[in-house]
């Protein structure tokens, strides 16, 4: 079953497995250009800082976008 989630509940998922460092960054050749945390050009706390102001204005959701579970 996939289960849908707004932009909320995302977000304070998101925030959640940074601030508990339980998340898991995926390995792909485009890393570098892509994922700057995984790179260590910022940090989880400065992620953090980011989506905590976000208001979710230009989400939209995509089918990868959907959790799994």
């Amino acid at each position: 079953m996939i289960a849908r989630i707004g932009f909320k509940e995302a977000k304070r998922l998101a925030i959640e497995a940074l601030e508990s460092g339980s998340y898991q960054i995926e390995r792909r050749s485009a890393l570098s250009s892509k994922n700057l945390l995984a790179t260590g050009e910022v940090t989880e706390a400065e992620v953090v800082a980011i989506l905590k102001r976000c208001s979710g204005q230009h989400h939209r959701r995509d089918e990868h976008h959907v959790r799994k579970g």
